[in-house]
């Protein structure tokens, strides 16, 4: 029986703009995500749901559009589809409801939603699956992509690699990606309406404008594979993260957050394969005392009593070298501890001035006047799991997906999670 839409007019909604709307209409960017599209999952049976938070902050208003087979629901009713495209159409949230190009059709989470050879469109960029537009404020809103777990990692592993990595470097990396994904899925996803976001904070995703060949490949390949610790039929999940380049020697998950004592987590394995990797050594990194106290400041309430940095100093460093914790001492003598990564990523996500970037923490310090020198640094990012360039590296001289992941995660085993 033909299922039986509540239809609004399309031409009340939305705007014909010249999209994708019938076949004499096509463009060829519509062409290029048809093509695309044609990849699919191995199976879609018992692959989880993952929901990716494509908005940095709540918004006020979103362009949307979809191709052919879109439905759109509002608090769970559809209540407009056609086997036809959408246009893109001007989304906003009031007291009252939702506005869709200024007609109003309700409150509640609304939806649009791609059949399973379509796709549907937020900010330029194509997504499969669903968009759901979220309630997070009087008249502000999330924008959350909901995607099946294996297009999610194919819009994800051409956006953390280079597109001539080698197929073996990118079967790790689907494995260590899904291992990450599922894991927040597990965890703070339980206590959030999303699981993940699409940046470099969570892992880099660019829906179907990020998928390839190689990823689709890569990620076909290990359809539901991932990392675990535990004897068979005792096996758990644990927070499998990876960086682009560990300096040398793998990081201990300590350097970063407090980590359970598990042998994939201890780090320490020299790293002989990373040697490519263009911050295999960085120049020095100079920033001045009073940026580093403003990006102090922002971040954590209570580095505001030091009223200024005096200097800082290392408190605490790896067996090999790499920075652990370090106090800020204040303008007035009170000091703070907070570990070395914290300082970093503080520093980058405030956007203090610095001449060159600083890539990692493994590194040495001084106090140079007025301002604090970072030198003698290698790797690029936290150094923890996983070093990408040493995954390539590895997989040039011959070593399969599985023996760069034992070699990574020892202790751990590769399971299918569904």
């Amino acid at each position: 029986m033909p299922r039986k839409r509540h239809l609004l007019p399309l031409a009340a909604m939305v705007v014909l703009t010249g999209g994708c709307m019938t076949a004499v209409l096509v463009t060829p960017r519509c062409r290029e995500e048809s093509s695309a599209l044609r990849q699919q999952p191995v199976t879609r049976e018992g692959t989880p749901i993952v929901r990716v938070l494509l908005t940095a902050k709540p918004i006020e208003s979103a362009e949307l559009s979809a191709g052919t087979g879109y439905r759109l629901l509002l608090a769970g009713r559809e209540i407009s589809g056609s086997a036809r495209a959408m246009p893109a159409a001007d989304f906003r949230l009031s007291p009252g409801g939702w506005l869709v190009n200024g007609r109003m059709v309700g409150q509640g989470t609304l939806v649009l939603a791609a059949d399973e050879q379509g796709f549907v469109r937020f900010n330029e960029t194509a997504y499969r699956g669903e968009l759901h537009l979220t309630p997070a404020g009087r008249n502000v809103f999330n924008v959350i992509n909901f995607v099946d777990m294996e297009s999610y990692l194919a819009g994800v592993l051409s956006r953390e690699l280079y597109p001539n990595w080698l197929p073996e470097t990118y079967r790790a990396q689907a494995v260590t990606a899904r291992s990450f994904a599922l894991h927040h899925r597990g965890t703070s996803g339980a206590t959030h309406d999303y699981d993940l976001g699409d940046t470099q904070a969570s892992q880099v995703y660019g829906g179907i404008d990020g998928e390839t060949d190689r990823s689709w490949q890569a990620v076909r390949s290990t359809h539901g594979q991932v990392l675990t610790v535990g004897l068979p039929g005792d096996e758990r999940s644990f927070l499998v993260q990876y960086s682009s380049s560990c300096g040398g020697v793998v990081n201990g998950a300590t350097v970063i957050r407090n980590a359970p004592g598990i042998q994939p987590l201890r780090g320490g394995q020299v790293c002989d394969y990373c040697g490519d990797s263009p911050q295999r050594r960085w120049a020095p990194v100079r920033v001045t005392k009073a940026e580093l106290y403003r990006a102090l400041a922002a971040t954590y309430s209570q580095a505001r009593a030091l009223g200024g940095v005096r200097t800082v100093r290392v408190k605490s460093r790896t067996n090999y070298g790499r920075m652990m914790w370090v106090e800020i001492i204040g303008a007035n003598g009170e000091v703070i501890t907070i570990r070395g990564e914290d300082l970093r990523l503080a520093l980058i996500r405030r956007g203090a001035r610095m001449q060159n970037t600083l890539y990692s923490m493994n590194c040495r310090i001084r106090d140079v006047g007025d301002s604090i020198e970072f030198y003698d640094g290698r790797g690029y990012g936290h150094g923890v799991g996983m070093c990408q360039w040493g995954a390539q590296g590895m997989a040039g001289r011959g070593f399969s997906a599985e023996q760069i992941l034992g070699f990574y995660y020892p202790g751990s085993r590769i399971v299918r999670a569904y």
